[in-house]
């Protein structure tokens, strides 16, 4: 006897004898692990993988009739010429219609096939215009909230059922790459952002009526109780046999529970040292979760890191320089007028901001052609950051509260301001107020803790953070809320 991995049994180069009913047993003990969602293993007899000749059955034939498929009183089973897979913990990359076929066990008795089960789920597409609609997209959403409530589980995206049965793989109409899309969908729609991997299978490649569906592998959740989202409304469910329901009151404080044993212990790390500008005058802004957060850093987490800057951030002339990446962070690069920024995320759920300061300026100062701070133009750049920070928290991990520092860099001997205060609401500020004399230190940070909302409408957490640095160097004395509407009439 040798214990084996779920699904398959493993192949084997030497025959080896044993009994055919002891095999049988396996092969439906195998099965049931499918369904009740015991993933750790069953004891079977191996069998010998030597060819046979009809390839007439399949197990669930073997299940049905009571015989090993294709052979009397032999001891051998058919097995597919690829290697198969385990869903729930080997890689979803290179996944094969075949395998998924496999695993769903169709091609033999009707009853044989996959059910639906606690840790499993179909999904197919609208029966009438052949597409993933709305209501499927909910429905998605709704199973992978249950599942990350509960004990995980799989979701096979493109998978016609009849009562709970699988039936079919109808696939889903090829519009861009699915898997993109059901990442986007399902960030979109569960709150917290749960822990997922997707992996895809082509269906058919004729041109034109090009099909793809999909297994999406789901965790249980470290952070319940998760909410699918709907017409604006946000519920949460567990997974019960079959089915998505939504929990009695025990079970939602279980679910709490379980999140403030998550917290139990944990404290945020330091505060990222990188992205940085080093020496020259610049400026960091770091958003730290006050939560344990893991994000997979891959394409779909990268373009919600994009599409956040570019979105909320973005100013005038500005332009992407770079795109770098590593198993810790993502990080964008960009510039605007000779101005470089940074903006990276992390897969613990930090996202940092780094800008330089020095920008060229001229007609409004009593020096021509200097490299000068804007403060007014710094802080509205810091405004742009905390929208997007909000946007990409939104997106990929969903937060409660959020520990925002901001980091000054002066390096005293070659800062200037030189704005003046005119009809566009900059903020006036003499030279003596940032005399080098007056200084106690080049670097200077203050932080806060807001919740995640306050990030989307920042003006006021980014008068109070400059303000109190600015205070700390000693570079200027600054009327709060002055420079609150300053900032405000800036970025509005």
């Amino acid at each position: 006897m040798t214990r084996v991995p779920w699904p398959f049994l493993p192949l084997v180069q030497e025959p080896v004898a044993t009994d055919a009913a002891e095999e049988l047993a396996g092969i439906d003990r195998l099965r049931e692990l499918l369904v009740d969602g015991d993933w750790r293993g069953v004891h079977v007899g191996e069998v010998s993988p030597q060819p046979d000749a009809g390839m007439g059955g399949s197990w669930p034939t073997a299940r049905k009739t009571g015989r090993i498929p294709g052979h009397g009183q032999g001891c051998m089973i058919p097995f597919a010429p690829m290697a198969m897979v385990n869903p729930f913990v080997d890689s979803l990359d290179r996944l094969t219609i075949q395998q998924v076929k496999e695993l769903l066990g169709l091609g033999g008795a009707p009853e044989a096939a996959m059910r639906e089960g606690f840790r499993v789920d179909f999904k197919g597409v609208n029966p009438k215009t052949g597409e993933l609609d709305q209501d499927a997209k909910g429905s998605l959403c709704k199973a992978t909230a249950a599942f990350s409530n509960t004990a995980g589980g799989l979701v096979f995206v493109g998978v016609r059922e009849e009562n709970h049965f699988a039936r079919e793989i109808i696939g889903v109409p090829r519009r861009g790459e699915l898997k993109t899309k059901l990442d986007s969908v399902i960030r979109s729609g569960v709150i917290p952002a749960p822990l997922f991997t997707i992996g895809a299978a082509v269906v058919d490649e004729t041109q034109g009526k090009e099909r793809d569906m999909a297994v999406i592998r789901v965790e249980q959740g470290t952070w319940p109780p998760y909410c699918y989202s709907e017409s604006g409304t946000q519920t949460v469910v567990i997974r019960s046999n079959d089915k998505s329901i939504p929990p009695t009151l025990l079970e939602l404080d279980a679910l709490y529970e379980k999140r403030a044993r998550g917290l139990q212990g944990w404290k945020p790390g330091p505060v990222p040292t990188e992205p940085s500008f080093g020496i020259i005058p610049s400026a960091r802004l770091v958003f730290q979760p006050m939560q344990p957060i893991s994000v997979l850093l891959h394409r779909g987490t990268e373009e919600s890191l994009k599409d956040a800057y570019f979105e909320r951030f973005c100013v005038f002339g500005e332009k992407a320089i770079g795109f770098s990446r590593s198993a810790d962070y993502s990080e964008l690069t960009s510039e605007q007028f000779g101005t470089r920024r940074k903006w990276r995320g992390f897969g613990d759920g930090n996202v940092v901001f780094a800008t330089e300061l020095l920008r060229r300026t001229s007609g409004e100062t009593s020096q021509p052609e200097v490299m000068a701070v804007h403060l007014v133009d710094l802080a509205a750049d810091l405004v742009g950051a905390c929208r997007a920070a909000q946007m990409l928290f939104e997106r990929v991990a969903p937060v409660a509260r959020v520990n925002v520092t901001l980091e000054l860099r002066l390096a005293r001997e070659k800062v200037f301001n030189l704005t003046s205060f005119d009809d566009r609401g900059r903020l006036t500020l003499d030279e003596s107020s940032l005399d080098p004399k007056h200084w106690q230190a080049d670097v200077a940070s203050a932080a806060e803790q807001v919740d995640e909302t306050e990030l989307a409408d920042p003006d006021d957490l980014v008068g109070r953070l400059l303000t109190r640095v600015l205070r700390a160097t000693r570079g200027a004395d600054i009327h709060l809320e002055r420079f609150s509407k300053s900032i405000t009439n800036e970025t509005r």
